[in-house]
């Protein structure tokens, strides 16, 4: 059985991560700075490499959730967070939707975007010109990128 239904606390940290592993370093930097910070962490997974049981959905979801369309990995991710006393959640975006990791920042109400240093080949939106991310009539997301090795390496 799920849990009450996430309800978003202002500050929470939205990490990219893939189900693969290969973003595992965003998904270290997120834990540290929502557990450092208090705030809630979304696990961010984007234009998936395989197809999402039931389709993407726009809701932060319980690690049952994710296991209902296979995410195993993500669920796990979730569960590892929630046992160090962090408020985590996953996302499945859809396909190519990365532009909509603003939209889910403003839904989740994240003041921090981790990201790999990897999407820094202009795979980033236009917009998205320095270190804030405009979502909502001047609302703000600080962007934060971390190279493999798990430095940050600067905003975006």
């Amino acid at each position: 059985m799920s849990a009450e239904p996430y309800a978003p606390a202002p500050g929470g940290v939205l990490a990219f991560v893939d189900e693969e592993g290969t973003f595992d370093q965003v998904l270290r930097v997120g834990r540290t700075l929502a557990r450092e910070t208090g705030s809630a962490l979304i696990l961010y997974e984007s234009a998936p490499a395989r197809p999402v049981e039931g389709g993407p959905v726009d809701a932060p979801l319980e690690p049952e959730d994710l296991l209902r369309r296979d995410r195993t990995a993500l669920a796990e991710a979730v569960v590892r967070a929630r046992e160090e006393g962090i408020d985590t959640w996953g996302w499945i975006a859809g396909p190519g939707e990365l532009d909509g990791l603003g939209r889910c920042a403003r839904d989740v109400d994240a003041s921090v975007i981790v990201l790999p240093a990897e999407l820094d080949d202009g795979s980033l939106p236009e917009n998205w010109p320095d270190d804030r991310l405009a979502v909502v009539d001047g609302d703000s997301v600080s962007l934060v990128v971390v190279d493999r090795a798990g430095h940050l390496v600067g905003p975006a």
